[in-house]
């Protein structure tokens, strides 16, 4: 049952990981500079973040 769990929360992590990713990559994508890259890694660090956190809860719920 552990592994299974393991599997649906790697699953989770990644369907979010892409999702994010495409969308972040639509925000300004008119704009390619520095700043504005910048701006999507924070937003993907956070995104990412929330998400790792509700996974890691979510076996004790």
């Amino acid at each position: 049952m552990d592994l299974m769990l393991y599997v649906i929360k790697f699953g989770i992590l990644f369907a979010v990981a892409s999702a994010a990713i495409w969308a972040l990559s639509g925000f300004r994508a008119e704009k390619t500079d520095e700043k504005t890259n910048h701006l999507r890694g924070w937003f993907l660090v956070g995104i990412m973040t929330v998400a790792a956190i509700a996974v890691a809860f979510l076996g004790y719920v």
